[in-house]
């Protein structure tokens, strides 16, 4: 009982915005990366991937060699706030491929 009290009393989280054009990028990044490393800008978009993913966690699957992947990484970037990455708190992002 205790914790549906306390459950009914917590607000539903805020929506977050992401820019119309974020899921494309990464969508076009996540199929590409392999081109892009190795082409001429592979440094620089290293770089901008840095800036995404904070954590990747290899989750074990059925099956020899199989896992699942969860990429954890910051929000602030694809809402366009740079600087949001240094805050105590950022938003976060969590994935799974």
């Amino acid at each position: 009982m205790e914790i549906q009290i306390r459950i009914s009393g917590n607000e539903a989280p805020s929506m977050i915005q992401l820019h119309p054009s974020a899921a494309g990028t990464y969508r076009w990044l996540a199929e590409n990366l392999h081109q892009v490393i190795e082409g001429d800008d592979g440094e620089e978009v290293l770089a901008e991937l840095r800036k995404l993913i904070e954590r990747v966690d290899f989750i074990p699957a059925e099956g020899l060699g199989k896992f699942d992947l969860r990429v954890h990484g910051s929000l602030s970037v694809l809402l366009g706030q740079r600087s949001a990455r240094r805050q105590k708190a950022p938003r976060r992002l969590a994935a799974g491929l």
